[in-house]
C-alpha cells in the first residue's frame, strides 16, 4: 500500500497536467507532462520530508497520509477537468523490420533493457558497498527511528 500510494499520486498528476496541455494546445506531447511529473514528485518527495520532519513524524503513516492528500487533490482536479480527456499516443515502432531503419528504437531498446538489468540487481542484492554500510544505511535507520532528519550524536562525522 505505502508504494502504491505516489504512483497513484503521481500518475494522476501526470493525467492531470496532460489534460491541462490538451486543453490549452490539441497537439500537446506527453513527455512534457511526464518530465514535470517527474520533477513536480521530486519536489513533494523533498517538501513532505522536511515538512514531516519539522514535527518528528516521518513515519509509514505520514508520509502515506501525505500521498493520499495529493492523490485526492489530483482526483479532485482531474473530476474537475473532465472534458475534452484524450489519452496519450505513444508513437514507438516496434516492428522486427523498423529495427534496420530506425536508431530511435535501438536506443529504446538498449535503455529498456538496461533499466530491467538495473531493477532486478537493486531488488535482488542489498546494499553492500563499503560507504553505505558505514554511514548511509546507520543515517537512514536513524531518521527512521528518531522520525526526523535532524542531526543526531555520532561520532563519525559523515552520517551527518
Amino acid at each position: 500500500m505505502f508504494v502504491i500510494l505516489p504512483l497513484a499520486a503521481c500518475a494522476a498528476f501526470y493525467w492531470l497536467i496532460f489534460i491541462q496541455q490538451s486543453q490549452r494546445n490539441p497537439q500537446a506531447d506527453w513527455r512534457e507532462a511526464l518530465i514535470f511529473t517527474t520533477i513536480a514528485a521530486g519536489v513533494l518527495v523533498a517538501i513532505s520530508s522536511e515538512v514531516l520532519s519539522l514535527f518528528t513524524a516521518l513515519n509509514r503513516w505520514a508520509v502515506a497520509g501525505f500521498w493520499a492528500g495529493v492523490l485526492l487533490l489530483c482526483g479532485w482536479g482531474l473530476f474537475r477537468s473532465r472534458a475534452n480527456i484524450r489519452v496519450p499516443r505513444f508513437r514507438v515502432n516496434l516492428r522486427l523490420s523498423a529495427f534496420t531503419c530506425l536508431p530511435e528504437n535501438w536506443l529504446l531498446l538498449a535503455i529498456a533493457f538496461y533499466v530491467l538489468v538495473t531493477l532486478i540487481v537493486a531488488l535482488l542484492a542489498p546494499p553492500n558497498t563499503n560507504d553505505s554500510l558505514q554511514y548511509h544505511m546507520s543515517r537512514v535507520m536513524h531518521w527512521a527511528q528518531q522520525g526526523s532528519l535532524a542531526f543526531y550524536p555520532t561520532p563519525i562525522e559523515r552520517q551527518l
